[in-house]
Formats: C-alpha cells, structure tokens, sequence
C-alpha cells in the first residue's frame, strides 16, 4: 500500500485507536469473514493491450480470452499468477483511460512480494521493457513501487515489513495534512538488480497475494459500518479521515479514506469489482447472505459462474463487491473448467435464487447439489447496480 495514504492525517486522532477484535465483537459471533481476497476486476479500453500489462507485470497469465471478431479491443479475459482459475478479470469496454486524479472510489489494489531481491527484479526488468513505476516511497523497512495500467487503474507492489500497529508509531507524529508525504521517496534504481540482462519477459516475479485495496470516499461511517457488517471486519485503526479494516492475519485488507475534495468518477473504465472468497456455502448463503438479508442488505445480483457461485453487492459509495465459494474441490479443476467448451459458450454464469439456495444448503443438500451450474446460454447481460441497492 502507499503508506502515505494512511499515515497522512492520522496524528489526529493517533491515541483513540481501537483494539483488534472490537468491531467483531460488537457484530455479533454469526457473522463468518471471508478466507481471502479472490481477484479483482477492471475495465479497460483495449482488451489486448491490458492483458498484455498484466502477463508482463504481475506475471498474470490469461486462461481465457474472449474478444469480439469485429471490435478485438473489447472481451474479456481470466489471468492468474498462482493456482487460483483466476486473479484479475480483465473487461474491454473501449473508450478513453481514466482520469488520474479526483476520482472517489478504489485508488488502487496491492499486491504483496517476498524480498526486496523480488521487487528489483521486477523494476529492472519492467524498466528494460519501457514500463517505469510513477511513485517508489519507503517506510522504514518497507518498499513500495507504484503502477498505473493502461487505462489508469493503479497497481502497487509492496515489501510490507510492518506487522503491528505500533510499528506505525514512529511516523504518526510526522504526519500533518493531505499534502506531506509520510513516506520517503527513493530512486528504485537502487533497488537490486538480477544477474545478467534483465528483461520482462524472463525476469518479472508473479506476487505471492493479493494483500489491499485502498477506497475513496466521502463517508467514512456508513462505509466503515457496511464493511463491518457484510464482511465482519475489525477496525484496527481509524482517525477521523481514514479507517483500517481487517479479517484475518493480515494487519490491513481495506483502508477507507475520506476525501470530500474528489468527485464520483464517470464512464465505463476503471475498477469493476473485487472478491472474497468463502470456504463452504453454508458461510456464502446462510451465515451471510440470509444475515444481511435480515439486517436489509440485499445483493444485485446472485449468479454461478461455473467456477464459482457468486453473490454480489454494491457499497454505500456504489462499489462492487462479490462474495464467493469455489465449484469445484480443487483449484485445478476449477482452472480445467474456465480453460474449457462449457465456459467458453457462457464465460457470464446462470442466475439462481438466493432463497431457494438457503433452503436447500439448511436441507442438507450434497455437495454437487449445490454447487451444480445448468449448462444454458444467458438471455439477459450481467446487471448494473442500481443507486441506494444496497440498503
């Protein structure tokens, strides 16, 4: 993450921080957190030039590419760097990039890597290849580099050295306003380089997870509370314009920052959704769905991709946000299915009723029950969102 975001304004309200575990506890002991960040997703104005990005940056590889014959900019393709069927869902809409700045909404996503050899193989080969980071801060023993895609859309690569809170301390009473830079810039050349001639094709490192997301908005308490709520977070941090959230191991998944001063962005490019994923469909449909159901949260739309059964939701900003579990036992499988006919006729998904799945999960359905996908072509596209949906 781009440590300057969070520390910039926190010397506020530094000592009113809120114990790992509090939110949790006053949610309610039903509420089941998500096991994981599972991708994210981004629309984009050529759909060949950003999978192109992806494979040479995060080492992304795409599993499934579906481009219109007569328009190859838009499509959609499914990559990913490890195991998983895929990491980032790439959507060519066409169009103009996005605007760099004042913009409310997700400011980038993070991506975590081993060693600082991992990171100065990836600059000096991306470097090799005319791909040179807008931004590279250090944090103490942390090193970030900063990406933007082609169409705008940030990525970062992170070092992350910090593992309390308290190893924030030292730069909280440095930081003062929007404007001054918490972290240190540095010169990433620096950074080590491989052995012998570094290029991007054989040099770049995929990342080891998927770690952050960093969200815009202008307010805190109602996206602070849906977080919590749908998701079961703990708030590990807050000042009075930023909120640190977690839901497992890691000290942060989602930093909230408030900014009155940007605007709701516009157009058809830019961060689509992101996912959690979920161990069994008890915890996606009934210790979830049917939970927020009850409190008035409802999703847009509940789908099975094939690969995964999905149900999604929109933020009180409007971001997208799908809930998840896997169709398949094992994750092989899962990229057998999305490298397959079946996917490729309708790489969309076969809508379901959420009710009619609470029933048959609390009715001691089989496995294969559940998480069955009736082959058939969709006759409607994917849903937008509409305002307020969410409550």
């Amino acid at each position: 993450m781009d440590r300057r975001r969070f520390l910039e304004g926190a010397v506020v309200t530094a000592g009113a921080c809120l114990g790992v575990g509090s939110a949790r506890a006053a949610t309610g002991a039903d509420i089941v957190s998500p096991s994981d960040f599972a991708h994210l997703a981004v629309r984009v104005g050529d759909l060949k030039e950003a999978v192109a990005f992806y494979d040479t940056v995060l080492r992304c590889r795409p599993h499934h590419v579906a481009s219109r014959p007569d328009a190859p900019s838009r499509g959609g393709a499914w990559c990913s760097y490890d195991i998983e069927h895929h990491r980032v869902s790439i959507f060519g809409r066409g169009g103009k990039p996005v605007p760099e700045t004042g913009l409310l909404g997700w400011d980038r996503f993070t991506f975590s890597y081993d060693s600082l050899t991992e990171l100065g193989a990836n600059y000096h080969a991306l470097k090799a290849g005319g791909i040179e980071p807008r931004a590279a801060r250090r944090y103490g023993g942390s090193v970030s580099l900063l990406y933007t895609d082609p169409s705008g859309n940030r990525i970062e690569m992170l070092l992350d050295r910090f593992d309390r809170i308290e190893d924030l301390e030292p730069y909280l009473g440095e930081a003062a306003g929007l404007e001054k830079a918490a972290g240190v810039d540095f010169d990433p050349a620096s950074l080590p380089a491989p052995g012998g001639a570094a290029s991007a094709e054989n040099e770049t490192v995929a990342p080891s997870e998927l770690v952050h997301t960093v969200i815009r908005t202008r307010q805190l308490e109602p996206m602070v509370d849906w977080y919590v709520r749908a998701l079961g977070c703990e708030v590990a941090e807050r000042s009075e314009t930023l909120a640190l959230l977690r839901f497992d191991h890691r000290l942060l998944r989602i930093l909230l920052v408030e900014d009155r001063k940007r605007e709701r962005g516009a157009g058809n490019q830019g961060y689509d959704h992101f996912a959690f994923e979920y161990k069994t469909m008890d915890e996606l449909v009934v210790r979830t769905y049917a939970r927020l159901k009850e409190s008035g949260v409802k999703p847009y739309w509940c789908t099975n991709h094939g690969m995964t059964t999905s149900i999604y939701y929109t933020d009180p900003d409007g971001n997208r946000v799908e809930t998840q579990v896997d169709n398949f036992p094992t994750k092989a499988e899962g990229l057998a299915y999305i490298r397959g006919p079946d996917f490729a006729r309708n790489p969309v998904g076969i809508d379901f009723d959420p009710d009619e799945m609470v029933d048959r999960v609390r009715g001691g359905a089989s496995y294969e029950e559940m998480h069955h996908r009736v082959e058939g072509p969709r006759t409607t596209p994917p849903p937008r969102p509409q305002e307020g949906v969410h409550y």
